[in-house]
């Protein structure tokens, strides 16, 4: 079972929120492998109403609750807003090694260090973003890190980045998100409709280095053993 936590540092609740669902997915199409996360939030306040807290204002949008409360939760995800985001794992040129999944860090989107603007992504708009989020609206977040470790129960993902509060207007990545999780397990990498049998077959063959870890179920690749 799926467990974690995600920290959003200077808002309201320094020990995080729960992580209500996540899921780890992937797809093959004719540019190569991609990895594909979706994750959402508890509400904001859930350990709040837990606790019969209550909901005082502090200076600021990032620091008031109740402008947090408004928002509800986060989700933060490369597959609920559209169908072509995330990010390219293995290709022909770059063959994807699940043995080397362990430990490794991917980084997505990145951004220079020190201040960063949202002018500084590659791309025009969050159309192009390889992951979307809903915080204190529709904001943007880019400059990924992401770490998976296996566990017993599943892999360990780490997972950080920047986000920049453009739902009020600002173009700056002045906040940071961290999140841990547990238990997570991939689903296998979903053929693109309209991709032949045998094409997609060849294209795994190529853009992964260890072909026979996953078998076919339906229309997806689901591996026997990942990392």
């Amino acid at each position: 079972m799926t467990s974690g936590r995600i920290w959003f540092p200077g808002n309201p609740w320094p020990d995080g929120h729960a992580i209500a669902r996540f899921v780890w997915s992937g797809r093959l199409d004719d540019r190569g492998l991609w990895f594909d996360l979706h994750l959402e939030s508890a509400a904001y306040d859930a350990a709040d109403r837990a606790a019969g807290g209550d909901d005082d204002d502090d200076d600021g949008d990032w620091r008031a609750r109740n402008v947090w409360t408004n928002y509800h939760r986060c989700t933060l995800s490369s597959t609920k807003w559209r169908s072509d985001g995330g990010f390219l794992v293995g290709t022909a040129a770059a063959p994807f090694d699940p043995g080397q999944l362990s430990g490794g860090e991917f980084r997505v989107d990145p951004l220079p260090t020190g201040r960063a603007m949202v002018e500084d992504l590659d791309g025009d708009d969050d159309d192009d973003r390889p992951f979307n989020v809903y915080l204190l609206g529709h904001d943007t977040a880019a400059d990924h890190r992401l770490r998976f470790q296996p566990g017993p129960r599943g892999a360990q993902l780490s997972w950080t980045g920047r986000l920049a509060l453009t739902y009020a207007g600002a173009s700056e990545f002045r906040h940071t998100f961290s999140a841990e999780v547990s238990g997570a397990r991939f689903t296998g990498f979903e053929i693109t409709p309209g991709l032949p049998p045998d094409v997609a077959r060849d294209l795994l063959a190529v853009c992964t280095t260890a072909p026979t870890r996953f078998r076919r179920i339906g229309a997806r690749f689901v591996p026997t053993r990942l990392g």
